[in-house]
């Protein structure tokens, strides 16, 4: 930067003869610079969003006084490389969608997996978080202690994602009565738990773990996480389980103020959350699930590509009318992304869903995500086009397109058609069978010629006409 300021000065003083400027030392140049607000300086060499974020006020939180009254949510990517179970080769980096409590700093759910952070992968967290967990006792033996949090969700915290953003997450949260509230952008410390945990899992969890990456190239020098990567994945879905309940619970935060796990305890006690069980727990599966507006034909509901009805369906077609000003009964449809046997249809009088299984006499909707059908429906149509000739095509339009312009241009170039219709023209054509076979006209092929017919004598009786003969004939006798 010095040096900057001394080529300007250079560049100022050439041609000058008298009164050239000198520059100041390099000491009194940086001492004038250490002397400016620190937040002009940042203005100036980098932005303004850099220099708010920097130099942001920093204000009290909200004191909560309940487990679930606000729960952040976010996703990352991993830090580590994992292995498939069976073919024994690198998968890559998992995606892990998490939410933690405002008041306990427990972690209440989360989905860990490998599609792009989307609404499906929101839903599965909010599942794991609200519903109960004592299925990890019985799935993973090594866990010690229970993981008890679990309950309705009050307020939860979101960024600016896309998948945040989204009409299903929104209706969701309308009928199960969670808030949403939306982040600032480029304020991520206004969300601080979530965005911790995360620095907490690569420094405590991960960094000794083989199959390690790192964000900075410089920190890899000769390590090759792809190579060095020997966890299976669900060798670490066991290790990230045990982490979470029997670690992190469990122990004190850096400066040793609370334990998310007796805090959570100190919560339930003041004011246990609302649970979900039976059919609260079954509605919230459903409501979770995609949403689509369908229409109601005859043969059911019709889903990319895949036709649902049963009797019950059927039945309601036949005695709901349509509503006042609507041509057409369009339905609520609610479909779990990992089973397309299936869908659960909203019945708006009666207020409540009815399971519409798929017409699927080759059993092809058995087990089907929606990610394996639009993928087969991807696979199917490059299959289609790969078999189309397009230079055919584009030579069979142009011809098209050449006979059109023909047959225009020689209709101008004709005496022009009275604006009157001929009529019995279809009958003609029809008499003279005009049809794809031969025949293009009613005027004939061949014109038939009428000979002229001479005017003949009248014809008599018959009974004299051979008499010479009959009389020939009786001369022996």
């Amino acid at each position: 930067m010095y040096e900057y300021y001394r080529d300007l000065i250079t560049l100022a003083n050439k041609g000058v003869v008298e009164g050239k400027v000198i520059p100041v030392s390099q000491r009194a140049f940086y001492n004038r610079i250490n002397k400016l607000p620190p937040y002009d300086v940042a203005l100036k060499r980098y932005d303004k969003q850099y220099a708010d974020r920097k130099f942001h006020p920093v204000g009290a939180h909200i004191a909560l006084t309940r487990v679930m009254e606000r729960v952040e949510i976010d996703h990352t990517p991993l830090d580590l490389i994992l292995l498939d179970d069976k073919l024994n080769i690198p998968l890559g980096r998992p995606y892990l969608t998490l939410l933690i409590d405002g008041y306990s700093r427990c972690v209440v759910g989360f989905y860990l997996g490998y599609r792009e952070p989307s609404y499906d992968s929101v839903c599965k967290a909010l599942l794991n978080a609200c519903l109960d967990k004592s299925y990890v006792k019985k799935k993973f033996p090594h866990v010690v202690h229970y993981w008890e949090c679990s309950g309705k969700i009050e307020t939860l915290v979101v960024d600016n994602g896309a998948e945040f953003w989204s009409n299903n997450l929104e209706q969701v949260c309308r009928v199960v009565g969670i808030d949403i509230q939306y982040n600032p952008v480029a304020h991520p410390w206004l969300k601080p738990l979530v965005e911790r945990f995360f620095g907490i899992i690569n420094t405590k969890f991960l960094i000794s773990m083989p199959g390690k990456t790192f964000s900075k190239i410089d920190d890899l020098k000769d390590y090759d996480p792809k190579k060095d990567a020997v966890i299976h994945f669900s060798a670490f879905m066991d290790m990230f389980y045990k982490w979470i309940i029997d670690v992190y619970h469990r122990s004190a935060n850096a400066r040793e103020t609370h334990i998310p796990y007796l805090s959570w305890q100190r919560g339930v006690v003041e004011l246990p959350p609302a649970q979900y069980t039976g059919e609260t727990a079954e509605r919230l599966i459903i409501e979770l699930g995609q949403t689509f507006e369908l229409i109601l034909r005859k043969g059911g509901l019709h889903l990319k590509g895949i036709r649902y009805e049963n009797d019950e369906l059927v039945e309601y077609r036949r005695s709901t009318p349509f509503p006042t000003g609507e041509k057409n009964l369009k339905l609520l449809v609610k479909l779990n992304t990992m089973d397309m046997s299936c869908i659960y249809v909203y019945l708006k009088d009666q207020d409540r869903y009815i399971k519409v299984p798929s017409v699927d006499p080759d059993n092809y909707t058995k087990g089907l995500t929606l990610l394996q059908h639009q993928t087969n429906m991807r696979l199917v149509r490059h299959q289609i086009r790969s078999n189309v000739n397009l230079e055919s095509l584009a030579e069979a339009s142009l011809y098209l397109n050449g006979r059109v312009k023909s047959e225009v241009d020689n209709a101008q170039s004709r005496p022009k058609r009275p604006n009157k219709s001929i009529g019995g023209m279809k009958s003609l054509a029809k008499h003279q069978n005009v049809g794809s076979d031969s025949v293009s006209s009613v005027v004939p092929s061949k014109v038939p010629v009428i000979e002229k017919v001479e005017k003949q004598k009248p014809e008599s009786d018959g009974l004299l006409d051979n008499w010479d003969d009959m009389v020939s004939d009786l001369d022996p006798y």
